[in-house]
């Protein structure tokens, strides 16, 4: 099986949008009656539209945007079935040829580390030069000043396949300013084009002394014609011998990079997929009273654009790209090269991924205003279409998704029903009466297993599916993605703003959801996309590329900041001196655990000192524990050691052993690819994770099921009296000044709210600790945990949101990952540094938001000479990574951690 087609990383100096059909023809297209895809017959023109494609691989003609209706997911194809039909050559692959590979001179300083590095590099057009760009990473690498390559852009339909080859010198040339100075590098471009085009393309560039060679790297699907190569009569063109896809050297420096950057790589690659800078707006429906910013408009122009199935003069990237011929219209899948003639199923679906907060809730209900609009003025003389939308969603996002339908859309203007709980049998014979059915993931699941097909989740056919938080569906052999999967519905959604969690899977599991041909499969998937992404491959990142730019939109804060109007959002941090008493327990828990280290008892394998793995993880999180409040956290055992003042081994054993084995199915630790990460001490193997229903509902909780119960059975009204007993720590002391210090030195807001506050912890029982220390300073608060019941967490919320007497929110962090708006409040408390920076980002987020009209002050607390200080290192490393750029290496004044050296220090 041979590679894809080459990417498209050189449209020429006109964007595709530049060259877009005009505005208000686009309009009419979407603003067309919506039918259901069954009451119309497709019209295709073979007739080539008269504009200019930037691409070779993207023709286009006139033709309906709608086609037959795309049915859910029923069986996982062969493998045999997904890869026949795709040879090595089709018609419509001899349309287009490598040309060859021309090598010019550039300027860079770029240094990439030993040996030779060759970087995939997008070339930029100027007036004058041309830059380039690491690809993916936007990151300024050289320039290169060629006005035949300019010419070249400009006159031919081309693709430019382009790498910057940075040799490594050892004798670094700098400048006076000690900077490294400009250097000569070359680009190796490939020239891709259409057949008809070669001889005029190679005569521009002799002319311009630019000579073809035979490639190095290229798509071998396609054939190769270099049109300065001299043929005899009779002679064909020979492939060159040595040629090979890849477009990376097999560097083993460079495949370790990759190895620790692969994640930061694959976040990139979704961050990039913000759509078009140019598209048609759709017109706003006139039942909702919020007007939609500019990046929600787009929002709604894609979502629109996908459901009415639009292929040809698409804004936003299909999965189909269309080409018209003599031989008639073809269609070429953009991942797997596949063709066919006739007009593919559409998917009328996708994934908005964009970062929390921005409101993917409202550009959801625009898409349903609009929907309903059409439904209501083109009255079908057929069976009436179906126009119920399903939300299935989070438990905690119930009440968010009745907040903003009350928010944003017109009384009267969009009905909802809530099937969940006891008002199912109430609601289950008139859902269709209503626009919008909101259910929860548990509710799906639990009627997928007990009702055998007869609940109407299953048995109605609905307008559309939308998954809130769809990354809970990321398991595909979990019962709560068999049960989405099952439902009827021909326009499917997902919105997460982590369609990534922990393994490249996650996202190909919305894509089966969605059905997106041919990843319904997971093997298809792993054989197309996670094999070569996993294996370093630069045809797995590309074809990720094309495959996310089609499916999803995805905008983060930064990229729609100015546009977003968000108040400024600043984080201080606050360093905490344990008490004396306090610090002679952290010293006797410390001294302990350096002397199991220094005899490897812990230690008996690299990664035991990686965070997540297991092995020492429960002895620091004692010492977090005591950082945060003393002695009144520690476990049975714990506080048994420190009492006695026995450091013996045994009473480490129970927590040290009892993480190395998977909870689930007692697998060991060792045999298990990329256990889940538990901050509790416990872990969950990648296979149980897959399959385990109760993990997948309790993700966003960052603490494991067991952990759930035993947390449970653990409390005692004896324990209860020992924490009303404890004097409050340093660390509760330091945020009691500080909210004091909010409300005190703080004017209220221009409306006359008082100043507020949110407090986050990991702990639940730290949160006991709170409530004591609160009411005895006379704060009003209100607390949500994950054991609080759906009505608990509305009246809780509602109350912080509307009593001006409630001023502090507290909350495990877990606990507030999803659909909760906290704007109400502008200062912000994390009482103890988390390993996972997102998991705090996602807590910061439910303040800095849509809606708040403050700045907003984040407070970390950070014990002094603590395991809070290693734990603050890690996560930042973390964050550095998550930011950093595909394509990007490490600076050398950014050095690899040393997790091991820097976990040591932290027990000196």
């Amino acid at each position: 099986m041979t590679g894809p087609a080459p990417s498209k990383r050189q449209r020429g100096p006109y964007g595709p949008n530049d060259l877009a059909e005009p505005d208000q023809t686009k309009r009419a297209r979407l603003e067309q009656p919506f039918l259901e895809p069954d009451q119309l017959t497709p019209q295709l023109s073979s007739a080539p539209s008269q504009r200019t494609s930037a691409s070779p691989f993207a023709f286009s003609d006139s033709g309906s945007p709608f086609a037959p209706p795309l049915d859910p997911p029923t069986r996982a194809p062969d493998l045999d079935d997904l890869f026949a039909g795709i040879p090595e050559g089709t018609p419509d692959e001899d349309e287009r040829c490598c040309f060859g590979e021309v090598i010019l001179d550039a300027t860079s300083s770029k240094q990439l580390g030993e040996g030779n590095f060759r970087v995939p590099v997008e070339l930029r057009f100027t007036p004058n030069v041309i830059n380039l760009y690491a690809e993916g990473s936007h990151e300024y690498v050289g320039l290169l000043n060629s006005q035949g390559i300019r010419d070249l852009v400009q006159l031919f339909e081309v693709t430019l396949s382009a790498t910057l080859w940075c040799p490594s010198d050892k004798k670094k040339k700098c400048g006076k300013s000690g900077q490294l100075s400009p250097e000569p590098r070359t680009v190796h471009i490939v020239v891709y084009g259409l057949r008809k085009d070669m001889n005029e393309i190679g005569e521009l560039l002799q002319n311009f002394k630019i000579f073809l060679q035979h490639p190095m790297e290229y798509d071998n699907r396609l054939e190769y014609f270099n049109p300065q190569y001299l043929l005899g009569p009779g002679e064909r063109m020979p492939r060159p011998e040595n040629a090979v896809f890849h477009a990376v050297s097999n560097n083993k420096s460079f495949d370790r990079f990759l190895e620790k950057h692969s994640k930061a790589e694959l976040l990139q690659v979704f961050d990039s997929a913000s759509g078009p800078l140019l598209f048609s707006e759709v017109t706003q429906s006139p039942r909702l009273k919020t007007n939609l910013k500019r990046y929600q408009q787009k929002a709604l122009a894609m979502m629109a654009e996908k459901e009415c199935g639009v292929l040809e003069n698409a804004a936003f990237e299909p999965l189909w790209q269309v080409s018209t011929t003599e031989g008639g219209t073809r269609y070429r899948h953009i991942v797997t090269g596949t063709t066919q003639a006739g007009q593919p199923t559409p998917i009328m679906g996708g994934i908005l991924a964009d970062d929390m907060g921005l409101g993917k809730t409202l550009s959801t209900l625009a898409l349903v205003a609009w929907f309903l609009d059409h439904v209501d003025n083109n009255v079908s003389p057929h069976a009436p279409s179906p126009r119920t939308t399903l939300i299935i969603a989070p438990k905690s996002t119930l009440p968010g998704w009745e907040e903003q339908i009350k928010s944003h859309v017109l009384p009267g203007q969009m009905n909802l029903a809530l099937y969940h709980g006891t008002s199912r049998d109430r609601v289950s014979s008139v859902l269709h009466d209503h626009d919008i059915v909101i259910t929860t993931y548990s509710t799906l699941r639990s009627e997928w297993k007990s009702k055998n097909g007869t609940s109407p989740l299953f048995q109605n056919t609905w307008a559309r599916v939308v998954l809130d938080e769809a990354h809970h569906i990321r398991g595909r052999s979990t019962q709560t993605f068999k049960a989405a999967s099952a439902i009827r519905a021909s326009r499917r959604w997902c919105l997460t703003g982590t369609p990534i969690q922990n393994r490249l899977d996650d996202y190909g599991s919305l894509l089966a959801f969605i059905g997106i041909p041919p990843f319904v499969s997971k093997p298809a998937f792993e054989y197309w996309i996670g094999s070569p992404v996993q294996k370093n491959l630069p045809e797995g990142l590309l074809r990720l590329k094309r495959l996310v730019t089609a499916t999803c939109l995805r905008r983060t804060k930064d990229v729609v900041r100015d546009e977003l109007g968000l108040p400024r959002r600043s984080i201080r941090e606050r360093i905490v001196h344990l008490d004396p008493h306090d610090r002679e327990i952290y010293d006797f828990f410390k001294r302990n655990a350096s002397h199991l280290i220094a005899d490897k008892q812990i230690l008996d394998n690299e990664n035991a000192f990686q965070p997540g793995t297991g092995n020492i993880l429960p002895i620091i999180n004692t010492l977090r524990l005591i950082c945060n409040h003393g002695q009144s956290l520690l476990s049975k055992p714990a506080l048994a050691a420190w009492t006695q003042r026995c450091s013996s081994d045994a009473l480490w054993g129970s927590s040290r052993h009892s993480v190395r084995t998977c909870y689930s199915c007692r697998t060991n630790s060792t045999s298990c690819d990329v256990p889940s990460e538990f901050t509790c001490s416990h872990f969950l193997c990648s296979r149980c994770e897959d399959t385990d229903d109760d993990y997948q509902s309790k993700v966003d909780d960052v603490v494991c099921p067991r952990c759930a119960q035993d947390d449970d059975r653990s409390y005692t009204s004896s324990s209860l009296n020992s924490l009303v007993e404890s004097q409050p720590s340093a660390k509760v002391r330091a945020l009691v000044g500080n909210l004091r210090n909010e409300q005190q030195c703080h004017e209220p807001a221009s409306d006359g709210k008082p100043i507020k506050s949110v407090v986050f912890t990991f702990w639940k029982r730290m949160l006991d600790l709170l409530e004591i220390a609160l009411r005895q300073e006379g704060f009003g608060f209100e607390r949500i945990d994950g054991q609080k019941s759906l009505a608990q967490r509305i009246s809780a919320l509602s109350s912080f949101k509307n009593d001006d007497k409630c001023t502090v929110f507290i909350a495990t962090i877990g606990s507030i990952g999803e659909g909760v708006d906290l704007t109400a409040a502008n200062f912000v408390h994390l009482l103890e540094p988390h390993w996972n920076p997102m998991v705090e980002e996602q807590a910061l987020d439910r303040v800095h938001r849509m809606g708040q009209t403050r700045d907003v002050v984040a407070t970390r607390y950070i014990t002094d000479h603590s395991i809070e200080m290693y734990v603050r290192d890690v996560k930042e490393r973390k964050m550095r990574l998550i930011n950093q750029s595909l394509g990007h290496v490490a600076s050398e004044s950014e050095p690899e951690m040393d997790w091991q050296t820097s976990l040591l220090d932290a027990f000196q």
